[in-house]
């Protein structure tokens, strides 16, 4: 079991509204990108998604076009979980571009959601807790725990060590932002074994001792990897490899085979081998 240290603050949130930054990024870019013409074709398009009150805005104007979208999510009509509606009306304008952005930025979301559930499992268990996860996260977060649990005599005495010569949270933060694989050496296994080192180094973080892990604010580790270069160049590899649904049916597939077959003979090996390359970067800080 990883030491829980406590002489640390924890990170601040990336933070500063209820959406990770990543998808607000995304709706500036919409709203800047979208042609005077297609934002009239847009507001065409909400018909019917919010009170036609809110609907009575000259399009063409920044601040009209932005409260147009607020009030998307204000009602719901736009979500993190659900971007149809963006993603219907750039395919029939045939906007590929704010498109194929739409499609990264759901799949960090997605990703990045995935992680949370694995690192709430992995802090709650610690401290013996229950946690309550979505029914996608908690399928994932199981997987990736047999993988932590089968490996844990390669993972645990490893990480022990990196993490002992970091002096705080904000070096484990600079490790994680900093792409550890090329992308193009990845496979699914190694995709796998990188989130298990990822959710190990997030759920590594301090904490003050007036404030225990468990009540950590939903979206919090979701928000803080979501906008990382690590997130976005394995959301682009996911995008090139069939996206979340290939990497569902990889673990649907592994959890079919037995354990020892399925984890410890390749994703154990790909483990050493990201191990390996996170001290020696580590190493070099």
């Amino acid at each position: 079991m990883l030491p829980s240290k406590q002489t640390y603050s924890t990170p601040n949130s990336l933070l500063k509204s209820n959406y990770p930054i990543v998808f607000r990024r995304f709706l500036l870019h919409f709203s800047r990108d979208l042609t005077p013409g297609n934002r009239a074709e847009f507001k065409f398009w909400c018909k019917g998604q919010i009170p036609g009150s809110k609907l009575d805005i000259n399009p063409e104007n920044d601040e009209d076009f932005l409260g147009l979208i607020e009030f998307l999510l204000e009602f719901n009509a736009v979500s993190l979980t659900n971007l149809s509606l963006l993603e219907e009306f750039l395919i029939t304008v045939g906007s590929h571009d704010l498109l194929q952005s739409l499609k990264q930025v759901e799949l960090q979301i997605s990703l990045s959601g995935i992680l949370e559930g694995y690192i709430k499992s992995v802090i709650h268990l610690r401290h013996g807790t229950p946690v309550k996860l979505a029914r996608d996260q908690a399928s994932v977060s199981k997987f990736l725990l047999a993988i932590k649990e089968i490996n844990k005599e390669l993972i645990s005495p490893v990480l022990n060590r990196q993490l002992e010569q970091v002096e705080d949270d904000s070096v484990v933060l600079q490790v994680i932002k900093s792409p550890l694989l090329k992308t193009s050496s990845l496979s699914w296994s190694k995709f796998t074994s990188y989130l298990v080192f990822i959710g190990e180094f997030y759920a590594s973080f301090s904490w003050p001792r007036n404030q225990i892990p468990d009540v950590v604010a939903d979206g919090h580790f979701r928000s803080l990897f979501s906008d990382t270069k690590t997130c976005e160049l394995l959301t682009e590899w996911m995008l090139k490899n069939g996206g979340l649904e290939a990497f569902q049916e990889f673990i649907k597939e592994k959890q079919q085979t037995t354990i020892s077959e399925s984890v410890s003979s390749s994703n154990g090996e790909c483990l050493k081998e990201i191990i390996e390359r996170l001290g020696n970067r580590i190493d070099l800080q």
